[in-house]
């Protein structure tokens, strides 16, 4: 435990934020689970659900949870694995059979 009186208040202040920053985490994780629940058990509100969830990861950014670039993140991963299920359910698409190929350097 900290002596000195600045140090006491800041160890107050730290832990009020912490807990504040853990309910805005637990929230855009609880959104972005009920997304892909949602699209394992159907896919019906979707549109909603994934609306929500960048609400709420943009929220977090705002009050400093999260940075820019991680949110940024998040919300592609998010909208990738969308429509990675909605194109397994509608239509498949063979891109494991499309090889790149690498291409090398012609030596001068």
């Amino acid at each position: 435990m900290p002596v000195i009186k600045s140090a006491i208040k800041q160890m107050r202040k730290s832990e009020a934020a912490r807990i504040v920053n853990r309910e805005v985490k637990n929230n855009y994780k609880s959104k972005i689970k009920a997304v892909k629940k949602d699209l394992i058990s159907g896919g019906e509100n979707t549109a909603k659900l994934v609306s929500e969830a960048v609400s709420a990861i943009d929220k977090a950014v705002k009050k400093g949870v999260l940075h820019k670039n991680a949110a940024s993140r998040r919300k592609s991963r998010l909208n990738l694995s969308i429509n990675k299920a909605l194109n397994e359910t509608t239509e498949p698409v063979a891109l494991k059979a499309i090889k790149k190929t690498k291409t090398t350097k012609k030596e001068k």
